[in-house]
């Protein structure tokens, strides 16, 4: 398989990861890194499982989806609407994460992540 370079910026990355309090001090920020990686994990699988309601809701309806040709560049809604079939016909897509980085911001508010899949 070859590696594809998959970018997804959310604009309030994952609602539903509730990553535990760490004190500003803590700047590497590693509790909630590895609690946004198990969010991103679940979402790959819910994605290879073409369970279309666990994927999207892992999702803010004001995000955008960034895909792996440059022309995609997708709304959430609009990204529902051009997955739905797949979703409804049992197959979805199937990434595995070769490469992750996670960002937080330093007040801890705002996360971002950038991926390498196979």
């Amino acid at each position: 398989m070859r590696n594809i370079t998959y970018l997804i910026i959310i604009v309030t990355l994952f609602s539903c990861c509730e990553a535990k309090k760490t004190t500003l001090e803590n700047s590497d920020f590693t509790l909630e890194k590895e609690a946004i990686g198990e969010v991103l994990d679940d979402w790959h699988k819910s994605a290879a499982e073409a369970n279309y309601d666990a994927y999207f809701n892992a999702m803010t309806n004001e995000g955008i989806f960034i895909g792996t040709d440059a022309s995609e560049n997708w709304t959430i809604p609009e990204f529902k609407k051009y997955s739905k079939p797949y979703f409804d016909k049992g197959k979805a897509w199937s990434f595995t994460a070769v490469e992750r980085n996670i960002y937080i911001n330093s007040d801890g508010k705002i996360a971002w992540f950038d991926e390498l899949l196979d």
